[in-house]
């Protein structure tokens, strides 16, 4: 046993020093592959069908190689493998910054309240819970320009074929972020098209605001906002809103958004007929053809790699909010293809019951311009896994990514660590659980998964899941931060 650890320490320590140098960003290493999501996206140490490819080429070095020595440390069955099929597809969403809470915010504002506000006549003044709408709606909007604040819109999808040591597949992998980018200016607020937000409020407060109370102490606000609001709109002003909000209800506990939001109107400029808000795609939808092919040094490593022809379909452009031509918000009319290559590696080692990888994707650093002038460049990427198999029916997994990996949304980086644990019971049904955890944030939390695996002699269906334990309300329902799922199917002789 003593000598076992000790190899295995060995290999790891190896493993780790060649991921040194690597570069510390890149594109997000997906959870692609049934078997891999359904143990919490982890698949570099353990993995044993055709996704090699994706996950760890060198696991091709092991395959079909079935003499004694081989078979003493094929802790996972691979010496029996000689030909397989898989096709698999996933996809998933992901909502980051406070998208959510600000989305559902603005879905309970009475638009039609606000509207009138925006037409009422000055000396009419605004009514309690107009006011609290038009502020809680300007506030919101100013949210959603938070750097991280966005959604992303992931899918996978991996088919190809593999005999012995060689493999040839299909990988599918698109990421595309849409963010905000919102004018708080032009909202409509003034009289007219360049009247300040300032004299827009005391004009609507109307002959309130003229005739403040000395001495006034405030209802709503703290002296510090009263204070603030009474420097930028003047004592009569801050009076009025502040007796106001104070008979309104639903104004409890709002201080500071709507704090927030006087600041914001005090800069509106225009008319919401020149608002310049707008709506970013971003990111990239890949289709790679890796060529793959691994060789076992001896029974205990093995090393492999893919060459890849790239082609990718780079998004980059805006859609205008208001005043459109249309309501297609589609991002595929700012879809460019573009070709390239890349360069993938791996290394695999392994003793009786351990197991140990390493994957160094895209090392050429392929980049992909579109006319826009915006580069999406496929970074190098590694990530490294541990694996412990005490029978061929159970495998437990430890991966980790080793590069900070940019993902397509603006100022969101992701890098994981992944657990899982797979029981093959009796070799016909899998059973799958895991879960991964961004450490570069902390928007979404703990990320549980789950699979389920239908083992029909050669065949196998498979199929997972994932979801987030931080969640997002959205019209009174909770709903995971992030959610993927996936499907597959492969064939093994």
């Amino acid at each position: 046993m003593k000598h076992t650890i000790r190899h295995f320490i060995w290999g790891s320590s190896a493993l780790c020093f060649m991921a040194v140098p690597i570069i510390t960003q890149a594109a997000e290493f997906q959870p692609a592959g049934v078997r891999a999501l359904g143990m919490g996206g982890a698949g570099v140490a353990s993995i044993r069908d055709t996704n090699a490819s994706y996950w760890n080429p060198a696991a091709f070095g092991f395959f079909g190689e079935d003499d004694a020595a081989m078979k003493a440390v094929d802790n996972n069955g691979m010496s029996n493998k000689d030909f397989g099929i898989t096709a698999d597809a996933g996809a998933g969403i992901s909502l980051h910054g406070n998208l959510a809470g600000l989305v559902d915010t603005m879905g309970k504002i009475n638009y039609n309240s606000v509207q009138a506000a925006i037409n009422t006549p000055p000396a009419a003044g605004l009514a309690g819970k107009t006011l609290l709408d038009s502020l809680t709606l300007i506030n919101k909007l100013d949210g959603l320009n938070a750097p991280g604040t966005g959604l992303r819109l992931m899918v996978n999808g991996m088919g190809g074929f593999r005999i012995e040591n060689f493999g040839l597949g299909v990988q599918l992998l698109s990421e595309t972020a849409i963010s905000a980018q919102i004018d708080t200016a032009n909202l409509g607020l003034g009289t007219g098209a360049t009247a300040g937000g300032v004299a827009s409020v005391q004009q609507a407060l109307g002959t309130a605001a003229a005739n403040p109370t000395v001495g006034y102490k405030p209802a709503y606000f703290t002296p510090a906002q009263y204070q603030q609001a009474s420097a930028t709109y003047g004592p009569g002003t801050a009076q009025a809103i502040d007796k106001k909000l104070a008979a309104t209800p639903a104004a409890a506990g709002q201080q500071a958004v709507i704090t927030q939001g006087l600041n914001t109107v005090a800069n509106t400029t225009g008319s919401l007929a020149k608002n310049k808000s707008k709506l970013r795609f971003q990111g990239a939808t890949v289709l790679e053809v890796p060529l793959s092919y691994g060789y076992a040094i001896n029974p205990n490593f093995s090393v492999g790699g893919s060459i890849k022809y790239i082609q990718a379909q780079v998004v980059d452009g805006y859609t205008q909010i208001f005043n459109q031509n249309s309501n297609n918000f589609s991002f595929s009319q700012f879809q460019e293809t573009i070709s390239g290559f890349g360069i993938d590696l791996g290394a695999m080692y392994r003793v009786s019951n351990f197991q140990g990888g390493l994957v160094l994707r895209n090392l050429n650093s392929p980049k992909f311009k579109h006319s826009s002038g915006f580069v999406y460049e496929m970074k190098p990427q590694a990530k490294l896994g541990l694996s412990y198999i005490p029978w061929d029916t159970v495998s437990i997994e430890l991966d980790a990514d080793l590069t900070k990996n940019a993902s397509a949304l603006s100022n969101y980086n992701t890098q994981y660590i992944n657990a899982g644990l797979e029981w093959n019971i009796f070799h016909t049904v899998a059973l799958r659980i895991g879960g991964y955890k961004n450490i570069a944030q902390n928007d979404i939390g703990m990320v549980y998964t789950a699979g389920l695996g239908i083992n029909l002699w050669a065949a196998r269906l498979d199929i997972a899941a994932a979801g987030s334990t931080k969640q997002a309300q959205y019209q009174g329902k909770q709903y995971p931060r992030e959610a993927r799922l996936s499907a597959a199917l492969n064939i093994d002789f």
